[in-house]
């Protein structure tokens, strides 16, 4: 009777999209609701699309609602979700599940249903991926958008059948811990929504299963799983409250001692073990991803760990033979440009020469090595675009920074910092804060000038001639990036006698007959133009001549319709 049955899904896919849908009519046409769950499981994991929009509709009309609230139709969706010999069925009744969470009705039905919500808890911990996946995306669906919800999900016996009470100790078998990091990113995700939802999980003292089990023996002897678990650092890092907690608990100390010091010079090389170097590449990744969200948080103190300046410095220098160096050299040029950009103390920090204290024997010597901010620039040259374009975006955002920042005390810890607000500013006084400064903006100035070294760049004659030279490359991310730089020379005070003084640059910015570049390219070349218009030094006697300031005037007159705000106008229109 099969193909009779299909007959009547087709049929009924055809009047829901009319809008003359029964479902009472579609489920005794099939024979009952058994008789349908049967139909649907014997299609396998990819039925027909019409199978789908008519379970759908089963499941979100008010007459379906009706059919699948009895008792009996309860009891066939709780034998669904704990099929154990059978994860393919489970897969597909929470999945269906999951079309309860489109409505406020049948969502809230859901979650006061006990022995249904608990098998969809429990099937979290499923061994099978497409269950606990499925399991995830309901229970995380059902629970995220209202505080009864969050609350019922954060309850203690929620809490229990995620961790069981003889799996909550420090260390466990890999199996436990496999659960568990299971449960933690239920857990992690699921408070990440709100700091309200962060709170609550926290106070059901699970979170610090989280640290434990990265610390443990177990994990740390089994790669693939330390990775896992650092995954869910990278999920907390997305929300404040998740940002605040993994700082008090010195998360920066526990990440840099998760891999071993690179290899010394006699053994560079030779090639890494592979899952080792994945380790390496995941803490430099979640490094800058700590980074960007601390940044954006305005913490700017976290970056004092006594170890780190030594780990990107070490990191920044080695020789990227393959995909994996270069991500993690990628990741390092991207974190030292945060945190320069954060604050006038992360500035000196990264400018500062390596640790003779280093726990790296690398390539060579600390005291010969560059600081890890003037590494950056150097990447400029490199032949691998992606760090061509890594080095002169962070150059850029150095530069960009206000020389007027207000400096930072460094801590010499990393979790520093006890509340979700920024650190109060500086009690520093005034000679010595502008002392700070004037440091800083020399720093700045000496990281553009990092980019040209006459024994590796012939044919240059200077930073900016190398920055001119990039930004005429026919490769639109170097073109823009290398513009972008320019535009921040523009901004500071000793950026407008170097543009002015560079042979070629000023007519090159004031030549609005190219027409090989791109429009995204042209306004950016605007906007060095605008900077330079706007600088104070701009205004100065003897900054410009008189035949320079009319030429500025004529051209910005003239290709007004390239200032950002008039180019979405054009759009728009």
């Amino acid at each position: 009777q099969k193909p009779k049955r299909m007959d009547v899904i087709f049929s009924f896919a055809r009047e829901i999209e009319s809008g003359n849908a029964d479902a009472k009519k579609f489920v005794d046409s099939i024979g009952g609701l058994d008789k349908l769950f049967a139909l649907v499981i014997s299609l396998g994991e990819y039925p027909p699309a019409s199978v789908d929009t008519c379970m759908r509709h089963l499941f979100t009309s008010d007459s379906g609602f009706a059919m699948l609230s009895s008792d009996k139709a309860l009891q066939s969706l709780v034998a669904g979700c704990k099929a154990s010999e059978y994860p393919s069925i489970q897969t597909l009744t929470l999945r269906q599940l999951n079309h309860w969470n489109a409505q406020e009705k049948t969502a809230e039905f859901l979650v006061q249903t006990t022995e249904l919500f608990n098998a969809i808890v429990s099937n979290v911990l499923n061994e099978d991926t497409s269950v606990n996946q499925a399991a995830a995306t309901t229970l995380f669906n059902l629970v995220q958008v209202s505080p009864s919800r969050l609350a019922k999900f954060f309850s203690e016996p929620t809490m229990m059948l995620l961790f069981p009470e003889e799996e909550q100790k420090e260390d466990g078998s890999p199996a436990q811990l496999e659960r568990r990091l299971r449960a933690l990113a239920m857990c992690i995700k699921v408070a990440s929504v709100s700091k309200e939802a962060f709170a609550a999980f926290k106070s059901t003292g699970r979170l610090a299963l989280w640290s434990n089990s990265l610390s443990s023996g177990t994990v740390q002897a089994d790669p693939l799983l330390l990775l896992n678990f650092l995954e869910l650092a990278s999920v907390m890092v997305g929300s404040e409250a998740g940002l605040h907690e993994l700082v008090s608990q010195g998360i920066i100390g526990q990440v840099l001692q998760l891999v071993p010091p690179l290899p010394s010079q006699e053994k560079e090389e030779e090639e890494e073990d592979m899952l080792v170097h994945m380790v390496r590449c995941g803490v430099i990744q979640f490094l800058e991803k700590f980074a960007d969200a601390a940044y954006r948080c305005n913490w700017q103190d976290w970056a004092a760990h006594t170890q780190l300046a030594d780990f990107l410095g070490d990191h920044i220098h080695i020789n990227p033979r393959n995909e994996e160096d270069k991500n993690i050299v990628r990741s390092a040029i991207n974190t030292v440009s945060t945190i320069a950009c954060s604050s006038t103390s992360g500035l000196l920090l990264m400018a500062a020469n390596p640790s003779s204290s280093s726990s790296s024997s690398s390539s060579s010597s600390s005291s010969s090595r560059r600081s890890p901010l003037f590494a950056v620039p150097v990447f400029a040259r490199s032949q691998d675009e992606s760090l061509k374009v890594a080095a002169l975006n962070g150059l850029a955002a150095v530069l960009s920074v206000p020389a007027a920042t207000t400096p930072l005390p460094l801590s010499s810890s990393s979790s520093s910092l006890s509340s979700a607000s920024p650190p109060p500013p500086s009690t520093t006084t005034g000679g010595r804060e502008e002392a700070v400064e004037e440091k800083a903006d020399q720093v700045a100035k000496a990281m553009l000038q990092a980019l040209f070294e006459p024994a590796h760049c012939p044919g240059y004659s200077s930073c900016l001639h190398v920055v001119k030279r990039l930004s005429e490359v026919p490769i639109e991310e170097i073109q823009l990036s290398a513009i972008r730089v320019l535009i921040a020379v523009a901004t500071r005070s000793w950026g407008v006698p170097m543009l002015l003084q560079e042979p070629g640059l000023f007519e090159y910015l004031l030549d609005n007959t190219d027409t090989k570049l791109q429009l995204k390219a042209r306004q950016l070349r605007f906007t060095v133009v605008e900077q330079l218009k706007n600088n104070p030094v701009y205004t100065q006697q003897g900054a410009l001549n008189d035949q320079q300031r009319q030429a500025v005037e004529t051209y910005l007159a003239k290709t007004a319709q390239l200032a950002p705000a008039s180019v979405a106008t054009m759009g728009a229109s």
